[in-house]
């Protein structure tokens, strides 16, 4: 008897290399996928510096900046991911192809930066109506 299915023998390793690559040239095809992909790494590497360099020496700005960068960076991969599905060929349910994805990508990068601004505009409207205490440490030396 025939086995039913084909059993690939090739490594794990192989199968994520093989991936890895076809990304790597889908990306690469397209100049704005291209400049995304490259100013998503300049993005994240000063995210990651201005965390690191935040941390080091107790910024509280510098680390709030870097989340900020790293939640941006969210937006670019959400473009970046679209950009790519924007290059799968038509078939039968979707016979145009995939071409509105960037228009859906950058409708849930709106919606989720909405969603952050009235968290924001909460916040800030509960702190006008009941600001928090804050203690001031202050050290005199005599």
């Amino acid at each position: 008897m025939l086995p039913l299915t084909h059993k690939d023998s090739r490594s794990l390793s192989y199968r994520i290399r093989e991936k890895v690559n076809g990304w790597k040239r889908l990306i690469f095809s397209d100049r704005n996928s291209r400049n995304l992909f490259l100013f998503l790494l300049l993005n994240l590497s000063f995210a990651f510096v201005e965390l690191l360099y935040g941390i080091w020496t107790n910024s509280l700005g510098l680390i709030s900046d870097s989340f900020h960068m790293f939640f941006d960076c969210t937006g670019l991969i959400a473009g970046l991911f679209a950009s790519m599905v924007t290059k799968w060929k038509a078939n039968d349910r979707y016979t145009y192809g995939y071409v509105r994805a960037e228009v859906l990508a950058g409708f849930v990068n709106s919606l989720f930066l909405l969603f952050i601004a009235f968290f924001i505009m909460s916040q800030a409207i509960e702190r006008a109506v009941e600001p928090p205490e804050v203690s001031a440490l202050c050290h005199t030396s005599h």
